[in-house]
């Protein structure tokens, strides 16, 4: 059993759900070299720069173009863009580009790696730079079995009205309790942290990021009561 404190739910709910709730998560870092020079003389050069904001563009395409949207909820995200030189009058050497992309199954992972490993070289060749790709799969995507839901819905509802528990949706974020999961049937549950009338209604990584500390006592107690339901199932 695990819980995770969420921000789009309004504090004194809880979200939980059978089946794939989490995506698994990879991480990518391409380097595009070029060969850097002056910036005022540019046809000396092989400018990385430029072929790094048609390389983000056409990675931005892949999803859309091509991944087949009959195969689940699949996302990509360029987040970081970084150059070997940091003024305003050298063309760099090198440009690296880092970002994520989320599924709900491997094949569809594979698929999408193999994709951002094309698109990069042939984008990169064209303009006469090379592209060195890495990616690293962080996790799995996070299951929650359908039987252990059912038990612990069913210990929620003795503890909380019918409108405070939501049969919540997947969500693309990720994390590494899927691997737990994996192993041992279980749930990964969401509580409520939102509070619009404390003004307390900004996303997770958002620089004013805040919780209502009330969903604290309440994720204890939920987890508690969980547990002690499979550790002692008739006294609870």
């Amino acid at each position: 059993l695990g819980l995770h404190l969420w921000s789009p739910l309004k504090v004194g709910t809880v979200g939980i759900a059978a089946g794939a709730t989490m995506s698994g998560s990879s991480v990518f870092r391409i380097k595009v070299q070029g060969k850097g020079g002056h910036a005022a003389m540019p046809h000396t050069t092989i400018d990385p720069v430029a072929c790094a904001g048609q390389l983000i563009t056409a990675l931005h395409t892949i999803v859309g173009r091509k991944m087949n949207a009959m195969d689940g909820a699949v996302i990509l995200s360029v987040t970081g863009v970084q150059t070997s030189t940091n003024t305003h009058n050298i063309i760099p050497e090198t440009v690296e580009i880092t970002g994520t992309f989320r599924t709900f199954n491997a094949y569809t992972s594979e698929l999408l790696e193999q994709h951002v490993r094309d698109v990069s070289r042939s984008v990169c060749q064209s303009v006469g730079c090379t592209a060195d790709v890495h990616v690293r799969h962080l996790t799995i995507p996070t299951v929650n079995d359908k039987e252990v839901v059912h038990r612990v819905k069913a210990v929620f509802s003795k503890m909380l009205n019918a409108e405070q528990i939501i049969d919540r949706p997947h969500t693309m974020a990720s994390d590494d309790f899927s691997y737990v999961l994996d192993e041992i049937p279980g749930v990964y549950f969401f509580v409520g942290i939102s509070n619009d009338e404390r003004g307390i209604n900004f996303s997770h990584h958002h620089p004013r990021f805040d919780m209502d500390e009330d969903a604290l006592t309440m994720g204890a107690g939920l987890l508690s009561a969980a547990t002690a339901a499979y550790i002692l199932p008739n006294t609870v």
